[in-house]
């Protein structure tokens, strides 16, 4: 929700599809020419609501990644170019030597031939479906953050930090997969492990305590 805001590029990558603002339409588009191309659709408990056309979509994939000339340029790079994502996606160059010796990226037959569907987005858990016509990398536009984990047809697979982290890519090859993104924090993972190694602790104790003492007891 704004009062003032400027439309930017940053907005548009993390698929920010509607602005809430207390400011008639013909108003805020006087403020801002970024603001000219949101579309005014209603109110919502007395704010106008705007659906921005340039979210980009939650799920996408691409075909091509770079790295930026250096580090600190990758922010620059990315609000810059508006070949990104379109075109190309960037990852720091030391993430994408390593993503290129595990993966192969493929150029597809044609511009959509790549096909997302039965994107299902939970808190902890997104699902959906790609169909590819070559290898890619599928990019979900949420921010890379340790603790998420990812699999395709059930096999897990990594997550890779993908424009600066502002997203999260999974490398798919040709074919029709299903993938799955979820968030499994270490400590979650360890506390699941020391209540079932204390599970069996007790049911072992549980279950032999009585068999040694009937042995003893028969041993006299």
């Amino acid at each position: 929700i704004f009062e003032y805001f400027s439309k930017t590029k940053l907005f548009d990558l993390e698929s920010v599809r509607y602005y809430f603002s207390p400011r008639a339409p013909e108003e805020l588009y006087k403020l801002d020419g970024s603001l000219q191309n949101l579309r005014f659709v209603g109110n919502w408990d007395n704010l106008n609501v705007f659906e921005n056309p340039d979210a980009l979509e939650r799920v996408y994939v691409s075909h091509e990644v770079r790295a930026p000339g250096k580090a600190a340029g990758m922010f620059q790079k990315l609000l810059s170019d508006p070949s990104i994502p379109n075109k190309y996606v960037l990852m720091e160059r030391d993430v994408l030597d390593r993503f290129q010796k595990i993966n192969q990226l493929a150029v597809p037959t044609s511009a959509d031939s790549d096909v997302v569907s039965n994107v299902d987005v939970q808190p902890n858990i997104v699902r959906f479906q790609v169909d590819m016509s070559a290898g890619g990398l599928v990019v979900l536009s949420d921010v890379w953050w340790p603790g998420w984990g990812a699999s395709i047809d059930g096999q897990r697979t990594e997550i890779w930090p993908v424009n600066g982290g502002l997203h999260r890519g999974v490398y798919c090859p040709a074919g029709t997969h299903r993938i799955e993104l979820f968030y499994m924090p270490a400590k979650l993972l360890l506390g699941i492990q020391v209540s079932l190694a204390t599970l069996i602790t007790i049911v072992a104790y549980a279950t032999l305590v009585p068999l040694l003492r009937k042995v003893l007891v028969e041993g006299r």
